[in-house]
């Protein structure tokens, strides 16, 4: 039987600003070539994965921390906020935050980024893709949050300067959102990137959304992730597989713990699995 294959990016495939090693690439698509299906599930929205990624062959993906499903660059699945979101969680983002930018049906819209901020994270020994990332975010040429009219909202991603920070604004954001950071993963730069969706839009309920479009059974899924903004999809897959790099609370709920990203956990699981 065929299985659906769910991949995380970031502490998954690989650490942030490292590349995915040759033995998860052939793993991947060893398990392509036996028929099974496999899919990027990311917070990331499609033009902010790069090519290193998309070079090692996916079936389509889930985007925007489950805002958005893609098979063949067709968009299958969807579900998105109002611009109601921001009245309830942008006041306490604006008060911490360092930048924020919403993920809209019509593109990304960007806060200014403090210019201070940007020199202090060019730090020696930084991950580069990360300071690509965020020298992006900065750009001039992104469209202002000011001009945003409205559009339908996956979520909101943002930088505070500390934890501390992110456990304040989440406090006014109540049982109807599920935010996350990722202090886990970037411990090389000076402020800690967070995201909140509306609790429905999630991980989980984009792949069974795909699930559905496919005529796919939830049993036939298989999902491999490390952070919180994954949860959803770990309590959904068929089986579901925690990175040993992961977060506690993900590992807790997982039904496998695998090695960790940097030693080939993915590929060492989907051998163990029988499905390559």
């Amino acid at each position: 039987m065929s299985k659906l294959l769910f991949f995380d990016i970031d502490g998954t495939l690989a650490m942030p600003g490292r590349t995915v090693s040759q033995r998860t690439r052939d793993a991947i698509r060893a398990a392509r070539a036996r028929g099974h299906k496999a899919f990027i599930c990311t917070g990331r929205s499609p033009e902010l994965v790069n090519e290193d990624i998309l070079s090692i062959g996916f079936d389509g993906g889930i985007f925007h921390a489950g805002g958005r499903a893609m098979i063949d660059g067709k968009t299958v699945y969807e579900n998105h906020a109002d611009a109601k979101m921001l009245d309830d969680v942008l006041p306490s983002i604006k008060e911490y935050a360092v930048f924020y930018n919403y993920e809209t049906t019509d593109g990304d819209y960007f806060s200014r980024f403090d210019p201070d901020v940007l020199k202090e994270v060019q730090v020696d020994g930084a991950n580069t893709e990360l300071l690509r990332l965020i020298e992006a975010l900065a750009s001039p040429e992104n469209r202002p949050v000011g001009d945003y009219a409205g559009q339908g909202i996956y979520k909101v991603f943002f930088f505070v300067r500390k934890v501390a920070d992110y456990e304040k604004i989440i406090e006014a954001f109540g049982p109807g959102y599920l935010p996350t950071n990722f202090s886990n993963m970037i411990e090389d730069l000076p402020i800690v990137a967070c995201e909140v969706t509306r609790a429905d839009i999630n991980k989980g309920a984009a792949i069974l959304g795909l699930c559905r479009c496919l005529g796919a059974d939830i049993s036939d899924t298989i999902s491999f992730g490390d952070s919180m903004n994954d949860i959803m999809m770990i309590r959904t897959t068929g089986l579901s597989v925690a990175m040993a790099n992961a977060e506690q609370r993900v590992k807790d709920e997982a039904d496998v713990i695998c090695e960790s990203c940097d030693d080939d956990g993915v590929a060492k699981e989907l051998e163990r699995l029988g499905l390559i």
